[in-house]
């Protein structure tokens, strides 16, 4: 297997494992990142929940991306450009101080695979690579 096939299984399992997590956590009104949750009023949590929810979705696209990365390129672009948008967002909100320490891992985790799915999709498109070298 190749480096790229093992970066998408460990996201799939970052991404289902987390996203149900922080969705079941939130149910119960637990927000281990941010620091304030009493802001949280019931609409946001919704919303909260739903944006964990999809994260877990998403991280079985990962999990299908993985068995063929070169031809899974669409995949890999939104996901690349989500976790990058994730990551600054993550990154802000420690910034202004809502984000509690856990956002911080999860600014270079998703920060550095980001990238590296951009990466591994511009080379595909225009690296002038064949699927079989890949």
């Amino acid at each position: 297997m190749k480096p790229i096939q093992y970066a998408l299984m460990a996201t799939t399992v970052a991404n289902v494992g987390g996203g149900i997590t922080f969705a079941l956590l939130a149910l119960f009104k637990q927000y281990p990142m941010l620091v304030d949750p009493v802001q949280m009023d019931e609409q946001s949590r919704w919303h909260y929940i739903m944006l964990w929810a999809f994260v877990a979705v998403i991280g079985l696209g990962y999990g299908v991306a993985s068995r063929d990365p070169a031809r899974q390129t669409a995949m890999l672009l939104i996901g690349g450009l989500g976790k990058v948008t994730a990551a600054a967002i993550w990154a802000y909100m420690a910034w202004i101080g809502i984000g509690s320490p856990l956002v911080l891992p999860a600014v270079g985790f998703d920060g550095g695979l980001g990238i590296w799915f951009l990466v591994f999709v511009a080379q595909t498109w225009f690296g002038g690579r064949t699927a079989a070298s890949r």
